[in-house]
């Protein structure tokens, strides 16, 4: 898939973060950008401001990342794998 190029499939967005997933080799090697998407949107929704938990501190982004770097690994990346995800607000 070229880059810059990526689809949001069956993803509700109205009340998700624009974020990017900025990453290595070591994650895009093993994972699709629609499936780093998924996982990303999959954590940040967790974070419900009803609840008192807001995505606003940074933590979903924090834990994505962290996912996304787990997940590459578990996925048998043998690159360097080195994960960013960045809120655009």
């Amino acid at each position: 898939e070229p880059v810059g190029e990526q689809s949001l499939e069956d993803v509700s967005t109205a009340d998700m973060p624009c974020f990017i997933v900025l990453a290595s080799d070591g994650l895009w090697d093993v994972m699709s950008n629609q499936e780093a998407v998924d996982m990303v949107v999959q954590v940040v929704r967790k974070y419900d401001p009803d609840h008192g938990i807001s995505w606003e501190d940074g933590g979903a982004f924090q834990e994505a990342a962290q996912l996304l770097t787990e997940e590459a690994y578990v996925r048998g990346s043998t690159d360097n794998i080195g994960v960013c995800v960045v809120a655009i607000v």
